[in-house]
């Protein structure tokens, strides 16, 4: 459930970061409104039927009050974990940068530069009220730098502990991937397949070179 697709659908996609300024309280109001929306369609969502349901909120939560009127207002007796991530390296943050106007609608078509400026004033906007997530008594996982460091307060439980499985291993910029077969074996040098047969010499130098 991404609050940024309801507010495009509600107020279109050309809109400058001034939308996101806290001081401009009509826009606000528009803004709370669009996450009544988003909120009554994950309630709708996990009401549905008799077998357990995980729904994912897909905003910025920013604020103490962002996140204490989610929870208020979310259903009862659902289990909600808070996911922050953190992004201070500076290569991270021109990768998401350079692929801004391909993953970020808002921007498509415009000037990089042009984009940029607007993105970067609309992050100050954020930056300005952000308050990180510190609560000891709700669930929250910590990402910083793509998971370089993680940190969690109150997660346990199978679901739980299958999300920081995930969220450990999620890579979220382009990096390369190499496959290897493993130097010859013994099975190998005599022709024969399956096994699980130690290396030859010529296998065990393979494996040092790679």
């Amino acid at each position: 459930f991404n609050l940024g697709n309801e507010r495009r659908k509600q107020v279109g996609t050309k809109i400058k970061h001034t939308f996101f300024d806290s001081e401009n309280k009509k826009n606000q109001k528009v803004y709370e409104q669009i996450r009544k929306n988003v909120l009554n369609e994950i309630n709708a969502f996990l009401g549905k039927g008799s077998k357990p349901r995980i729904a994912i909120y897909d905003a910025c939560s920013h604020t103490k009050d962002t996140r204490e009127w989610f929870m208020t207002n979310i259903g009862p007796k659902i289990k909600i974990i808070f996911i922050e991530c953190i992004v201070n390296d500076q290569n991270i943050l021109q990768s998401y940068m350079s692929q801004m106007r391909q993953s970020m609608p808002d921007y498509e078509g415009m000037d990089f530069t042009d984009a940029k400026k607007d993105y970067l004033k609309r992050i100050e906007h954020f930056r300005k009220r952000y308050e990180p997530m510190e609560d000891p008594d709700i669930s929250w996982i910590k990402l910083v730098d793509n998971a370089e460091s993680l940190t969690l307060n109150r997660i346990s439980g199978f679901f739980p502990g299958q999300i920081v499985n995930f969220l450990m291993n999620l890579h979220t910029v382009p990096r390369p991937i190499y496959l290897s077969r493993h130097g010859q074996s013994e099975y190998n040098a005599l022709g024969k397949i399956g096994g699980d047969s130690g290396l030859t010499k010529e296998g065990v130098r393979y494996a040092r070179k790679l």
